[in-house]
């Protein structure tokens, strides 16, 4: 790997650690939650897409950066879910405001939404419409009388 590579890859995971980071500032101190999902890493863009996409459709306000998309689970909660190189995550934060009782059980409501929001984009982006490949059919009528 070339310096400015390593550079890239450095202030890209910086990036995305630090907007991760940043989440809970909104809301004070927060708990969050980390969650490995597997998935080809060069499928990013269309599955950034897919995700926003979805969550909008479901009602769910979505913050889309260059490698990772906040959805708002709700004022509370965020649903982030990022790239950093070859890895996908998802990451469940919830605010200070709750008891740790109300906490647990919007940590794994926001969990069972997430999951949900990923298992409905997968499926839209897999099963998107595939563009024709043919050119319309030309239909031919009987040659001109000269």
């Amino acid at each position: 790997m070339t310096f400015s590579g390593a550079l890239v890859g450095f202030l890209r995971s910086a990036i995305l650690c630090g907007g991760l980071l940043l989440l809970p500032f909104g809301s004070g101190c927060a708990t969050t939650q980390v969650y490995h999902l597997n998935l080809d890493a060069t499928t990013a863009q269309s599955t950034f897409t897919a995700l926003a996409a979805t969550a909008e459709g479901m009602g769910y306000q979505v913050t889309r950066l260059a490698t990772a998309v906040n959805i708002r689970y709700d004022a509370d909660t965020w649903i982030y879910y990022g790239q950093r190189d070859y890895d996908y995550n998802m990451a469940i934060v919830v605010g200070s405001d709750l008891d740790s009782d109300q906490v647990s059980t919007r940590m794994a409501q926001a969990k069972v939404k997430g999951e949900e929001i990923w298992s409905r984009a997968l499926s839209t982006r897999q099963h998107s419409p595939i563009p024709a490949t043919q050119p319309p059919a030309q239909v031919q009528g009987p040659a001109p009388h000269s």
